[in-house]
């Protein structure tokens, strides 16, 4: 980036504003606060009572984690809707959430990048697994790699790639 003013684009909502999500020059924005979350734009789109754990917007669809209930929602990016369970065969605490054209990606217990499909009916596989947990991070995904972050490995924190 070069220059300019920032800006405020949202007020991220009634709690903490914590992770974003872009998509057609939408941004959205997830709270991170124990036992209640929301998913916002200017207005709220869901409420949730758990911690949301990450937020990735793909096609019009939002998926966020739930760190204590242990699942990856879905939902249309527009709200007015119910959300529905994409994945709930999480073993451990989801944090960051990703999403590209057939897969949705997430970080559990700090030390396992996970990977289930978009459209369900197949159990999540572990696409990493760290000798050491590398505490709360996040991921994106560009539909050729996985990439996340790594911060409690050290005084200084890292940004993996995997390949997909």
């Amino acid at each position: 980036m070069n220059g300019g003013a920032k800006e405020v684009v949202g007020k991220g909502g009634p709690g903490q504003a914590a992770f974003l999500a872009i998509e057609g020059g939408q941004v959205y924005v997830s709270d991170h606060r124990p036992g209640i979350g929301f998913i916002t734009t200017e207005q709220v789109l869901y409420q949730q009572d758990d911690t949301v754990a990450g937020l990735a917007v793909k096609d019009g669809i939002l998926y966020w984690g739930m760190e204590a209930n242990a699942r990856i929602m879905a939902g249309p990016a527009g709200g007015n809707a119910m959300a529905t369970v994409a994945v709930d065969a999480v073993v451990g605490r989801p944090m960051g959430v990703a999403a590209d054209q057939d897969n949705i990606y997430w970080i559990e217990d700090g030390q396992r990048i996970k990977q289930a499909p978009k459209r369900g009916g197949a159990s999540p596989v572990t696409l990493y697994e760290s000798p050491q947990a590398f505490g709360d991070s996040d991921i994106a995904a560009d539909g050729t790699a996985v990439y996340w972050t790594e911060h409690g490995l050290g005084a200084t924190g890292f940004v993996r790639k995997l390949a997909r």
